[in-house]
């Protein structure tokens, strides 16, 4: 099978943060970000874009796919993207990263309502009870709120127009996911 971003270079990463799969009421864990633009929904999952490291070793974001592709041999390894933007947004610090399930999803087409279908590689994170408990509550530099919500509420706030419907899909690939990884519902 071709790769379909052979020339879209895969520069945004995101995270699908979930707690409460072992008792069957997931909740997805959202961030608003400061200075969302009226044009985007303030409600998002936590992601951003991979950077690239300068001679001088600054790090600087690959905004778009001509930067990503100019400094393809660079570019963070996702992983390292994941943890960074999951610490900046979500407040989650690399050791409750660490401890963490992280499942990779893939990169899955993302429809923004203003930078139109890009890719993104998205990862399942489903954080230990403590750290899951903890999590709305810490400090993160990037976002104004968050919390969790379960799926009920994101659908009717992507009605609203506050989450975008984007979003959704990725979700669904996500369940739909865990669901081929423990096909008997067993406990993660």
């Amino acid at each position: 099978m071709r790769d379909p971003y052979a020339k879209t270079p895969v520069n945004k990463v995101g995270a699908l943060i979930l707690r409460g799969l072992e008792t069957g009421t997931p909740q997805v864990f959202v961030v608003q970000p400061y200075g969302t633009k009226p044009d985007n929904p303030p409600f998002v999952l936590p992601r951003g874009t991979r950077a690239y490291r300068k001679p001088d070793g600054t790090l600087v974001d690959a905004r778009d796919a001509e930067t990503a592709r100019a400094h393809a041999d660079h570019l963070e390894d996702f992983r390292e993207t994941l943890a960074r933007e999951i610490e900046e947004e979500a407040g989650m610090t690399p050791a409750q990263l660490a401890q963490s399930k992280v499942i990779e999803l893939g990169a899955l087409p993302f429809e923004s309502r203003s930078k139109g279908v890009y890719p993104v590689q998205w990862y399942i994170v489903i954080p230990d009870v403590r750290t899951a408990a903890a999590l709305a509550n810490q400090e993160s530099v990037d976002s104004q709120h968050k919390g969790w919500s379960n799926l009920a509420e994101l659908e009717k706030m992507a009605e609203g127009g506050s989450f975008s419907k984007g979003y959704l899909a990725v979700i669904s690939k996500a369940f739909h996911r865990l669901q081929q990884l423990n096909p008997q519902g067993q406990q993660h």
